[in-house]
């Protein structure tokens, strides 16, 4: 009832702007813009929907308005310039105004920083009242957004929801950055996903995540893995007695469209959730790129120019069932299986020259890439509480897997339209792994916490790849043994940890400390092998100080670790296309932060 309401006032507002919003004789003939952030005085989140509204301070008739946006954020532009007297004004807060706002020549752009509304508390008869979560809330190690309040991006992905997340960027290819790295974890409801992180964030429909948690320093409990942090993406379940369910589907341009539903039943001993999720999206684009080249004297140039298509179609389905033990606690079985299509290609048009040989040569590049295949988890949990506030002990194990098919086709033709050059790479192998964690923590003391914790990860991987040279003579491709190889990746990770949690009057602090011990060996073509065997520790501190009421200070200590990936151990030539190339090295140790 809150939403429909304030999206009443919103449209009635708009309605009112549109007719008073005219332009007045007398004005000045230059304008400009006034801007600011609206936020919550206790909280300190933004209000979305706030309302902006600008009166002359001259006569008092209203100028202009707007609403605030999901960040808080307002612009009000093409302003006139003069002197002005702003209102904001929300449901449920104090409205506040500011007077002595001046648009002149000097100062065309006003901005008017934060301003901080006061809720308010309204008496009158017992009324019911829903509470609504903000869109992102901060703890002392991580920042939970809410993804139902993100509801401009819940026909797309989690990387969709995250492009309106700080400290997370994403490129116009849907690749995620955290913290300005592509080296981070992603964690689906706590758990390792067998793809690669940019991989599953893009394949998960937003509409079937309850949060997304940025842990951009993890505690010792967490994995050291990516030097960035962890992405924690939360998937609904559904919370209601008896039998329920949730339908979504979407549809957009660009050849966009998807849905997912999500079917439960739970009663006091059994709890059981039945998912699934499909989506086509299209993302078209244009590419563009000018080389340099400086060799003995001379400078070669290449420009190209062409249309781009990427289109990722998706599908995957997941359940879990939850036995309620009593006094013993509770087993949950689940699991995900699911397919993953990934098409990309472009058609650039090139033009290459010298400073030696002005004259241009022309040609066309024709390049095709496709990555399919399918992959599963399967997943044990058991968890015991005690009466006591935090004392619990947790044991999972998982086991995953994907088979993994990648194709590539670089194909160069002349202005005679004539097929002069080509190449064709297959790739193709499994990969399997296994995950036994358990946890134990127990309260000390009211305010003190103890955390044990001991995990094995396992890893295999089978790699399998073929180079096809097109031969002109021939006019055919031809098998290239000299680039094509197989190679075997196994790595083991035995962690053990500890921390400990307290409160000092106004400190809260949390220190711990995680070793590590790693085995990983490389085998390639030859039975050649790349050993590493070694141990490795991570300390870990937390402090959080509060100074006043909701304002304090908080900062923290860990060390991390950025594994080398399966691909970056292949010390063998590997074609991207028929200009760039790229080799690994399997003795590549890893980076620390």
């Amino acid at each position: 009832m809150k939403r429909s309401m304030g999206l009443l006032l919103v449209v009635l507002f708009i309605c009112q702007t549109a007719v008073l919003a005219q332009p007045r004789r007398g004005t000045k003939s230059f304008s400009g813009t006034i801007s600011g952030y609206v936020f919550d005085e206790v909280s300190k989140v933004p209000i979305e929907y706030a309302n902006i509204i600008l009166y002359s301070l001259r006569d008092s008739t209203q100028i202009t308005g707007t609403i605030t946006d999901s960040k808080g954020f307002f612009k009000l532009e093409e302003v006139r310039g003069g002197r002005y007297l702003l209102e904001v004004d929300f449901i449920g807060y104090a409205k506040k105004r500011l007077p002595g706002i001046r648009v002149t020549p000097r100062n065309p752009e006003v901005t008017v920083g934060h301003i901080f509304l006061t809720p308010v508390a309204i008496e009158g008869e017992t009324v019911e009242v829903e509470a609504e979560r903000v869109p992102v809330t901060y703890q002392l190690d991580k920042k939970v957004i809410n993804v139902s309040k993100q509801a401009t991006s819940l026909s797309g992905t989690a990387v969709d929801v995250l492009e309106n997340v700080p400290s997370v960027e994403v490129d116009i290819e849907g690749n995620v950055t955290l913290r300005g790295s592509g080296s981070f974890t992603v964690l689906i409801d706590g758990r390792p996903s067998i793809l690669d992180p940019n991989e599953i964030l893009q394949q998960i429909p937003a509409s079937s995540i309850e949060s997304i948690e940025i842990i951009t320093n993890p505690s010792a409990k967490y994995d050291p893995d990516g030097v960035a942090g962890i992405i924690n993406v939360i998937l609904k379940k559904n919370k209601l007695r008896g039998v329920s369910g949730l339908v979504h589907l979407n549809a957009g341009n660009k050849e966009r469209y998807g849905g997912d539903f999500l079917l439960s039943y739970r009663s006091k001993r059994f709890t059981l959730n039945l998912a699934a999720d499909y989506y086509r999206r299209r993302r078209p684009g244009r590419n563009e790129m000018q080389q340099n080249t400086f060799r003995d004297g001379v400078t070669f140039y290449s420009y190209s120019s062409g249309d781009a298509n990427m289109v990722i179609k998706p599908y995957s389905f997941r359940g879990s069932v939850d036995v309620n033990l009593g006094p013993w606690g509770v087993v949950s079985v689940g699991g995900r299986m699911g397919s993953r299509t990934l098409d990309r290609g472009y058609t650039l048009h090139y033009q290459r020259w010298t400073s030696f040989e002005p004259e241009r040569m022309s040609s066309i590049s024709v390049f095709d890439w496709a990555r399919a295949g399918n992959y599963y988890d399967l997943n044990l949990d058991y968890q015991h509480r005690w009466p006591r506030r935090n004392h619990k002990l947790l044991a999972r194990l998982v086991f995953s897997g994907t088979d993994s098919r990648e194709e590539s086709s670089d194909q160069m033709w002349n202005e005679s339209d004539s097929l002069v050059d080509g190449k064709i790479s297959r790739e193709s192998g499994p990969i399997t792994g296994w995950l036994f964690k358990a946890e134990y923590s127990r309260p000390l003391t009211e305010n003190d916490l103890l955390e044990l914790g001991y995990q094995f990860r396992l890893r295999n991987s089978s790699t399998s790849k073929r180079l096809y040279d097109y031969v002109p003579a021939e006019s055919d491709y031809v098998f290239q043994p000299l680039f094509s190889y197989d190679s075997r990746f196994e790595r083991q990770i035995h962690s053990l940890y500890t921390q400990v949690s307290s409160r000092l009057a106004q400190l809260e602090y949390q220190v711990g400390l995680r070793s590590e011990y790693t085995y990983r060996q490389t085998r390639v073509t030859g039975e050649e092998r790349y050993t590493i065997d070694r141990w490795d520790y991570f300390p870990t501190l937390h402090l959080s100080y509060r100074i006043w009421g909701p304002y304090q200070v908080m900062a923290s200590y860990t060390r991390r670790i950025n594994r080398p990936r399966d691909w970056w151990l292949e010390p063998y030539l590997n074609w991207v296309d028929s200009y760039n190339v790229y080799r690994g090295n399997p003795a590549l140790e890893p980076e620390y932060v």
